[in-house]
């Protein structure tokens, strides 16, 4: 509307035309759908989410690229119905992600990973074929395709669960058993919203009785938890903040240390001179 008010003020009369939102989203909704096929997000670094793949990784291993190469070459020169529906199903793939704001998305996106498996498949069937030395080649595939998923699952299980433990929400569950605790000793236990979706967590490890929580609880409060409550501060409630969330003028009682030994939560109280 502004760039549309801005053309009228100038005299400009395909303005209505040239910023018609219509075009608009239609270019962002393009520009969605083509960022799934970015090559940095199909083997290097994949999406922004770190739930979503582990550091330094993009959706497939870096050997599947010259594989998914050579398929596209493929499937141009068979053009056979079987090519055509894996083509099809390729390009209808990214669609769920492209209305949102999150891409690309690796989740929404998912059935991508069928067709290109399938397509870096064709292509080694196909190297496979027209090899002569069979023992070579298999050795070889066998080398590439062990030293990469071993890397692969040994980044899994001891570096990511420690460098980005926090993506997981590491310490909620630490920070709920600890308030689960104390609460009989304050009014209320206050969770900043900085903690997203918290209220799972204290429901799960309170181990709260679904039937009650169904009558009278709501994500904003059950029990003494209170998961939005923006009243002013009180030296008779406990209140659960993030390390950089956490009131200077607050007493801490426990915090919550990441694998690497990061305070990530604080657990504490007002001071009496607030």
């Amino acid at each position: 509307m502004k760039l549309i008010s801005e053309d009228k003020e100038a005299g400009q009369n395909l303005s209505n035309i040239i910023h018609n939102r219509r075009i608009l989203i239609a270019r962002s909704y393009l520009a969605n759908y083509l960022t799934h096929f970015d090559l940095n997000f199909l083997f290097t670094s994949g999406d922004d989410n770190l739930r979503h793949h582990t550091e330094g990784m993009g959706m497939l291993f870096l050997y599947q690229l010259p594989l998914l190469l050579l398929s596209i070459y493929l499937i141009i020169q068979k053009r056979s119905k079987e090519t055509l529906l894996l083509v099809s199903w390729l390009l209808i793939s990214p669609l769920p992600a492209v209305p949102t704001n999150a891409v690309p998305h690796a989740v929404r996106s998912l059935s991508m990973v069928i067709t290109l498996q399938a397509m870096c498949a064709l292509a080694l069937v196909h190297l496979q074929e027209r090899t002569k030395q069979k023992l070579i080649f298999y050795m070889v595939t066998f080398l590439i395709i062990s030293i990469t998923t071993l890397t692969y699952l040994h980044n899994y299980y001891k570096h990511y669960p420690i460098d980005h433990s926090t993506v997981w929400q590491y310490g909620y569950k630490e920070a709920a058993l600890v308030s689960i605790k104390l609460k009989n000793n304050y009014d209320k236990v206050i969770i900043d919203p900085s903690l997203e979706q918290a209220y799972i967590f204290w429901l799960f490890n309170s181990k709260y009785d679904p039937k009650l929580y169904q009558l009278s609880g709501t994500k904003e409060h059950f029990d003494k938890f209170y998961f939005n409550d923006n009243t002013d501060p009180n030296p008779k409630n406990l209140y659960i903040y993030t390390q950089t969330m956490f009131p200077n003028k607050f007493k801490t009682i426990e915090t919550i240390y990441d694998p690497l030994g990061k305070g990530i939560i604080k657990i504490g109280q007002p001071t009496n001179n607030l």
